[in-house]
């Protein structure tokens, strides 16, 4: 049983002058004792381009919803379980930056507590730990504490506050998020079985338009999710000159990969450029634009320079597959890197960026992996980083031999420990590659590409699960 040592809300009342100016006392006293926090902002990992607003209902109860007891806007107001009802005290705002929030007020957990059974309220937004959530599946996790939105004791009564519970995997825990992004709700659940890609970026949600990219620099978006159209070569007028200086003799744009960057307020790409059979030189290049919808009147690409490159007298290791992300706290990486050259004991690896410019911070390098692997992507979940890579043979049709494993670490430079395979051929899909990860309302699907029984490789995107272990789930079929 679990025993709060502050008095849980468990009804509304109607109360008189008198008892509002007590309360209003009170929750000054309250105020005036509160821990200050930090003004920093601590993004989550899977920190979207565009707002989601919906109720939270639970699928404990599925008649009930998280709400703010009397539609309240003051801080401290009991988050609580109500019958849903579509009022605006169940309307939550699911922010790029992490937080949820009602009437301009965050899902806060009272006074910074990370232990178990700390109440949930809602309170001014200060940018602090406490106020930042990320959708795992069906449930909602602080990053802070790895523990997870709980309805205490699987109580169904109506005022029941919610709290804070380490993540057990129980209905009491599990919630269904509903409601549209602001373009209007599209939601990406399947694509076609046509759409010619090799190593694509992760699937970019752009207010609704869906885009991504491939090796080659060309790439496919979507405004519907269902009719897909192919979207400009970011280099339309071929690379800048820089980096063709850098790598003359180069086969092109490798590997792009795409995230949106809050910081900034930019669409941050990253891209390769390298020499097939040669491991003398490569870079890491970034480009960046307001939008990446090809739509919009603010598409375009500003070159921003080279992030990291290789020469026969700097680095160990192959600069090529960028896979850009953020960890928890807000800070920016990027995973990148082959042992398919000459660099097999450096073959992964993992560096920091500064996340208002996207550009390398320090000189650190951090070795994540060796041997004949390449195509990283890091998403955390739950308390670990899990470092997807792929192993095996990437170009011949229906005999290529690609497949992609996973590892996972509590920290983001590692070490990783044992592996095991995340997906692999089947009989009807050869040679799977390159993963990428969108979270759609709660939901995770990843995205890759992968040879069918005959033709050139196409885009691959199924929903993505996660085990009561904590490690990712492909639900492939042989």
């Amino acid at each position: 049983m679990r025993i709060h040592s502050r008095t849980r809300h468990v009804g509304r009342l109607r109360i008189g002058l008198l008892g509002l100016a007590v309360l209003a006392l009170v929750a000054w006293a309250l105020s005036a004792t509160r821990p200050l926090s930090s003004s920093a902002v601590h993004l989550t990992a899977n920190s979207a381009a565009s707002s989601v607003t919906g109720n939270i209902m639970s699928n404990l109860d599925s008649g009930d919803c998280v709400d703010v007891t009397g539609n309240s806007s003051a801080d401290d107001a009991v988050v609580e379980m109500w019958g849903c009802n579509g009022g605006a005290s169940q309307v939550w705002t699911f922010e790029t930056d992490g937080t949820v929030q009602h009437a301009g007020k965050c899902l806060d957990i009272y006074q910074n507590s990370t232990a178990n059974g700390a109440l949930i309220d809602q309170y001014t937004c200060t940018g602090s730990a406490n106020q930042r959530w990320t959708q795992t599946g069906s449930t909602l996790v602080n990053p802070a504490t790895g523990k997870c939105l709980d309805d205490p004791g699987s109580n169904t009564a109506e005022g029941t506050q919610l709290d804070l519970w380490t993540c057990d995997g129980g209905e009491n825990q599990s919630w269904t998020f509903g409601g549209s992004t602001s373009s209007g709700g599209t939601t990406l659940t399947s694509v076609p079985d046509d759409l010619g890609t090799h190593d694509p970026s992760r699937i970019i949600d752009d207010d609704g338009t869906y885009v991504f990219w491939g090796t080659g620099g060309g790439g496919w978006y979507s405004t519907d999710g269902k009719n897909w159209k192919s979207a400009p070569n970011i280099f339309p007028n071929g690379l800048p000159s820089e980096v063709q200086s850098a790598v003359p003799d180069n086969d092109g744009v490798w590997a792009p990969d795409v995230i949106y960057n809050p910081n900034s307020g930019l669409y941050d790409l990253y891209y390769a450029v390298a020499v097939w059979g040669n491991s003398d030189y490569s870079l890491i290049g970034l480009i960046t634009s307001p939008k990446v919808n090809p739509t919009s009147p603010d598409y375009h690409w500003t070159d921003r320079g080279i992030v990291i490159e290789h020469t026969p007298t700097y680095g160990e290791f192959s600069a090529i597959d960028p896979a850009p992300f953020f960890d928890p706290q807000g800070n920016m990486w990027m995973s990148f890197g082959s042992g398919y050259a000459s660099y097999e004991s450096t073959s992964l690896n993992i560096i920091s960026l500064n996340k208002d410019t996207g550009l390398r911070s320090g000189t650190s390098d951090y070795v994540v992996g060796s041997g004949h692997a390449e195509a990283t992507y890091v998403a955390y979940h739950d308390g670990y980083y899990y470092l997807f890579w792929n192993t095996g043979g990437c170009c011949s049709g229906a005999s290529s031999t690609y497949e992609v494993h996973v590892a996972r670490s509590t920290s983001v430079t590692g070490p990783y420990g044992t592996s095991q395979i995340f997906i692999e051929s089947s009989s009807t899909q050869h040679g799977p590659g390159q993963i990428g990860i969108l979270d759609q309302n709660g939901t995770d699907y990843y995205s890759y590409h992968y040879y069918p029984d005959s033709g050139g490789s196409v885009l691959g995107y199924h929903i993505l699960t996660w085990a009561s272990s904590g490690w990712p789930e492909s639900g492939q079929t042989t």
